[in-house]
């Protein structure tokens, strides 16, 4: 008989409808967790936590979720879980991981990015290896089609020697966008070590972003060991940069092509780009179903998810490494030796100047 799963979920979001501005919002991250295990069909979702009683109880609605709680803890000490999601802003991340470890779930998968330190993640690494749970950070791109057909092709030798990887977001920053094409990159690389990293940015406004404060626009540009450059631009709108580049000794790859294909690929000789079929885009909730079928994976087949919590502590280490090139106008080497966010000492830098 097959296994279920008995699932919690830790920050519900808000309730979706019109915001202030009178344009219609979504439910927030948490639903799309729920969406990924009710597609799941051996998940089931018994429990959900969140401060907001509004919040909590419409999610308890949309999602048939028959307990409540206003405190996780509480949850976590009568629910006998099995999967736990955390669902809530970053700075609240390793305090909730490491009290939900404790209570010994088989799997926790937890909201992007990891943490806002580095020592905030050792900790939650830490637990999970104690209390031997599997630990996903939802970097959930790395399991979908279009990531995946390019390093397949990467491998493949249709470009050659890869020598560089360019990414790009309109409007992101790099401490919540950034971490997903950081993610990728070390997904494209076999999590191969990154040697240094070097940064800029911008901030004309008073921006945050789940209760941090974040830049305008930023470029952050890095090295692994191997000699691959990467390079990420976030904030402001590039004409005709895709959502990936790989470039190689013999051609390129590009994956999130705007207005175009999800995926295409020029090699040497090519007269033209070759346009592989893929249905699947590089954004959309099959990732999320497919986050949950991977953590449910990792925990029958006794082995680490692939968007796994060290994972996600490499992608930290690079985003924390940028702000720290920014505040100090300098290259940085990893592996990297502060113990704070440097995103807290740039904005007040930013201010006094």
């Amino acid at each position: 008989m097959a296994v279920e799963y008995r699932v919690g979920i830790i920050g519900c979001g808000r309730r979706p409808g019109p915001g202030p501005d009178g344009r219609m919002r979504g439910g927030g991250i948490a639903e799309n967790h729920a969406k990924g295990y009710e597609a799941h069909g051996r998940t089931r979702i018994v429990a959900a936590a969140d401060i907001s009683k509004e919040n909590l109880e419409s999610f308890q609605e949309r999602h048939n979720v028959p307990v409540g709680y206003l405190d996780y803890r509480e949850m976590l000490a009568k629910e006998h879980l099995d999967i736990v999601s955390i669902c809530t802003w970053v700075g609240l991340h390793s305090q909730i991981c490491v009290e939900t470890a404790n209570s010994k779930p088989k799997g926790i998968l937890c909201e992007k990015p990891m943490a806002l330190t580095l020592p905030e993640a050792d900790a939650m690494l830490d637990a999970c290896r104690r209390n031997h749970v599997k630990f996903t950070i939802d970097h959930q791109r790395r399991l979908g089609r279009p990531f995946g057909l390019a390093k397949e092709l990467l491998q493949a030798g249709r470009i050659g020697e890869l020598l560089r990887l360019e990414g790009y977001v309109p409007g992101g920053n790099l401490l919540d966008w950034g971490t997903h094409w950081i993610d990728m990159f070390f997904f494209y690389q076999d999590q191969a070590p990154v040697e240094w990293v070097m940064a800029m940015a911008d901030r004309q406004t008073d921006r945050s972003l789940f209760g941090v404060e974040v830049e305008d626009h930023s470029i952050t540009h890095y090295q692994f060991r191997d000699g691959v450059r990467a390079s990420i631009e976030l904030g402001v709108p590039i004409k005709g940069q895709p959502a990936n580049r790989l470039i190689g000794s013999e051609g390129m790859i590009e994956v999130g092509v705007t207005n175009g294909p999800n995926v295409r690929v020029r090699g040497r000789g090519d007269r033209d780009w070759e346009v592989p079929d893929m249905p699947e885009g590089i954004h959309g909730a099959v990732h999320f179903a497919s986050s949950v079928a991977e953590l449910v994976a990792a925990i029958e087949e006794h082995r680490d998810p692939r968007n796994s919590g060290a994972n996600g502590r490499q992608a930290l280490e690079v985003i924390l490494a940028g702000y720290e090139s920014i505040y100090r106008r300098a290259q940085i080497a990893l592996p990297l030796e502060i113990t704070d966010n440097p995103i807290s000492r740039l904005i007040a830098a930013w201010r006094a100047s």
